[in-house]
This record gives C-alpha cells, sequence and structure tokens, in this order.
C-alpha cells in the first residue's frame, strides 16, 4: 500500500465528489481503517458529507498548507503538468491532470517521497 496513489479527478470540488471520492478510496481499502488528511475546505467539514464507515477525517488547522502532505502533490502538477502553459478549456486542465497523475502512479517511491513523511511513519508505526 505504501506508494500507492489514489485519485480521481472532476470539474466541480462539491460535498457530493467528495463522498464519491472517499466511497472509492474506502472500497480499495474494505479491510483498512483509513485516516484521511484534509483541509478546511467547505466540501470537507459539511456535516452532509457521508465519511465510509472505515475512514476518519482529520482536519489541518487553518492557514496550514505546510502540514497538508497533499499540498506536495499540487506542487508537483503545476510544475510537472500545469505550469507555464494556457489551456483553452477546463477539460484540457482535467486530462493534463490526469496524464501526471497515472504517471506517477508507476512511480511508487516517488509518491512515498512525496507523502510519507518521518511523522506520518513514526504515527503508523504507533497505530
Amino acid at each position: 500500500m505504501c506508494g500507492t496513489l489514489r485519485h480521481m479527478t472532476f470539474d466541480q470540488m462539491n460535498t457530493e465528489n467528495m463522498g464519491v471520492f472517499l466511497d472509492h478510496v474506502s472500497k480499495q481499502y474494505p479491510d483498512d481503517i483509513i485516516l484521511m488528511v484534509l483541509d478546511g475546505a467547505s466540501s470537507h467539514v459539511t456535516g452532509k458529507l457521508r465519511v465510509p464507515e472505515n475512514m476518519h477525517l482529520q482536519t489541518l488547522p487553518p492557514c496550514s498548507p505546510e502540514l497538508n502532505p497533499v499540498e506536495q502533490l499540487w506542487r508537483h502538477l503545476r510544475t510537472h503538468g500545469c505550469g507555464n502553459r494556457y489551456f483553452n478549456t477546463l477539460q484540457e486542465v482535467v486530462q493534463t491532470v490526469e496524464v501526471e497523475l497515472e504517471t506517477l502512479k508507476k512511480l511508487p517511491q516517488k509518491v512515498v517521497n512525496m507523502f510519507y513523511w518521518p511523522s506520518i511513519q513514526e504515527a503508523s508505526k504507533a497505530s
């Protein structure tokens, strides 16, 4: 599981799509307890979000992107996918991001380096 990237892309981030993503991840690991770290986006903290039984959500403090591992992914996508480019449509952006995410899926060590920080390693040993 370490180094595995699970993703979905949507043209809009809202509570419904966030729920679809949580279900997608949950079904990939039905026998595991999943701790998902999230920022405080409205689609992450609404009472309408249905969280799967095997998943716990941990919301980070406001204005703390340095604590959020997924910020490394956004930086990578800006640098290797979308940076210094002009897109005519949102669909072109989504396609570009999908291609880069599929490339990352084939590089598990890069994914580990991006997301499996020492503090996360320590927390996973304690569980």
